[in-house]
């Protein structure tokens, strides 16, 4: 195909977050990165400073070891990626700027950025700029790869500083841009307050003044990020090439299709729509899909990140149904907060639930033993753009049992491809 062959011989210089432990997209990003260079497309990664941050804030939240940051770039430079100098050179100055963002937060608190984020919106934008115009001035790599006139490839839109910095490079060295959809950034309002107001009501139980100012901040909140996403849509407008996503399911509910149709921007869906570990696609191997599935135990699994949103309050009642018949569900993944976690264990506390044997978050291969020995996948997510927990558990001969999300439903039934990538 043309796009194909346009790779082949450009390269591409990727805008992306390969760090596995934030997310499916992370791991979809990182999973794609390590197969260019397999088939011929010579890859170099950019990381924008801001980005660094917040994977250093998530770090520290999450209590992993900086190690494991280091030795995921080294995983990618294996497989052929060139990771530009600026990657590693701000990934040091992080340690130093993280500690002086979180001492303003804490000074000023969160209600300071919601109530200047018209004014903090621009400066935002204009420090991302010149971070990216820094790196794109001393980093060698960055400037090799456009020597070779590659395309660049923006692989998540969930945030806008990396729209922002892919369309100051498309335009400083006259460069394709592609913006690939990975998720939904915003919604709508109403279903978002009434999704707020069930789980905190009737989940958390918390009082009602405490539900009706939390959902007043979450609003406010609500409205900067769509108003930030849209601005961040509309500047780049005439930098961008083309709007490439993972299903229809962002093009249409986020109306992007129609933005595109009335920017004159093509739109395609990316056929298949996500991509797994070489572990996984192993198992299409007719002996060793047959030496997995002798092995299955009778227990079902689930694994994502352990929240409202990926329906971790479902969990209690489904294995209370499954304890009646003798099963267990293994549980793997973080809690998204101590309040979530004690919440759920309430639950299972009350419904007598004794058959949940959790792990916490594991590594890629104790996660591949334990899901490769399990029969079924239970996967109540409320929302999804494109499971890649629900691919992995196929590629691995497991039943999934899921919500027919009707949003999403909606979209499919009357939707097709607009076009294979």
């Amino acid at each position: 195909m043309k796009i194909m062959s346009d790779l082949s011989r450009a390269g591409l210089l990727v805008i992306g977050n390969p760090f596995k432990f934030m997310g499916g997209a992370p791991r979809r990003i990182y999973n794609c990165l390590k197969m260019y260079p397999r088939i011929g497309i010579e890859t170099t990664l950019y990381i924008p400073y801001s980005h660094l941050l917040l994977i250093k804030t998530m770090q520290y939240l999450f209590g992993i070891d900086e190690k494991n940051l280091y030795e995921t770039l080294w995983a990618i430079e294996k497989e052929g990626v060139n990771i530009s100098e600026q990657t590693y050179v701000q990934l040091e100055k992080t340690e130093k700027d993280f500690l002086k963002y979180v001492n303003i937060l804490k000074s000023h608190g969160p209600l300071w950025i919601f109530n200047d984020f018209v004014r903090l919106f621009p400066l935002i934008n204009k420090k991302v700029i010149e971070q990216t115009k820094q790196a794109t001035e001393k980093d060698e790599v960055i400037k090799n790869t456009f020597s070779k006139k590659a395309m660049i490839y923006i692989m998540d839109n969930n945030f806008p500083d990396w729209i922002v910095t892919g369309s100051f490079i498309s335009k400083t060295f006259q460069r394709p841009l592609f913006l690939l959809l990975q998720s939904i950034p915003f919604g709508s309002l109403r279903k978002f307050v009434i999704s707020e107001w069930m789980r905190d009501r009737y989940f958390y139980e918390e009082e009602l003044f405490r539900i009706l100012v939390k959902i007043y901040l979450q609003i406010i909140k609500q409205t900067y990020l769509k108003y930030k996403f849209l601005y961040t849509y509309h500047s780049i407008s005439d930098s961008l090439t083309g709007l490439l996503s993972v299903s229809e399911v962002p093009l249409k509910l986020l109306k992007l299709d129609v933005w595109a149709y009335k920017k004159k921007k093509p739109a395609g869906i990316i056929v298949p729509g996500n991509a797994v570990d070489i572990n996984f696609r192993e198992c299409l191997n007719p002996s060793k899909r047959d030496e997995i599935l002798v092995k299955k135990e009778d227990y079902a699994i689930f694994y994502a990140r352990l929240e409202v949103e990926k329906g971790i309050f479902e969990v209690p009642f489904i294995a209370n149904h499954l304890q009646q018949y003798g099963y267990k569900v293994v549980l793997v993944g973080r809690f998204s907060s101590m309040k979530t976690k004690r919440t759920f264990e309430r639950l299972c506390g009350r419904l007598n639930v004794k058959n949940i044997e959790y792990f916490g978050y594991l590594s890629d291969e104790d996660l591949w033993k334990i899901l490769s020995r399990s029969k079924v996948l239970i996967y109540p997510s409320h929302s999804d753009v494109f499971s890649l927990v629900v691919l992995e558990s196929l590629f691995l001969g497991n039943s999934v049992v899921a919500y027919n999300i009707p949003a999403i439903n909606s979209v499919y039934g009357s939707l097709k491809p607009v076009k294979n990538y």
